[in-house]
């Protein structure tokens, strides 16, 4: 899964991940590490795919959108 391989490249580990069936919330992330994604990210392109974990996955280390959670996303 594309969240498992994400994480060990960014260097972080999160406790769970939940498919939900939110249709105005692609993702989100808690502060306990729990990861749920929108099961209609399906219909995006993989690359939409990626972005949306990898910017959820930033916020194991943000929980806001400052500027160092951008730069993370970027890296």
């Amino acid at each position: 899964m594309a969240a498992r391989i994400y994480a060990n490249i960014l260097g972080c580990k999160f406790k769970s991940l939940t498919i939900t069936s939110a249709k105005k919330r692609l993702g989100s992330c808690d502060f306990q590490g729990n990861l749920r994604f929108s099961f209609y990210n399906i219909l995006l392109d993989k690359t939409y795919i990626d972005y949306v974990v990898v910017h959820e996955l930033c916020h194991l280390f943000y929980l806001n959108h400052s500027k160092a959670f951008w730069q993370k996303v970027q890296s």
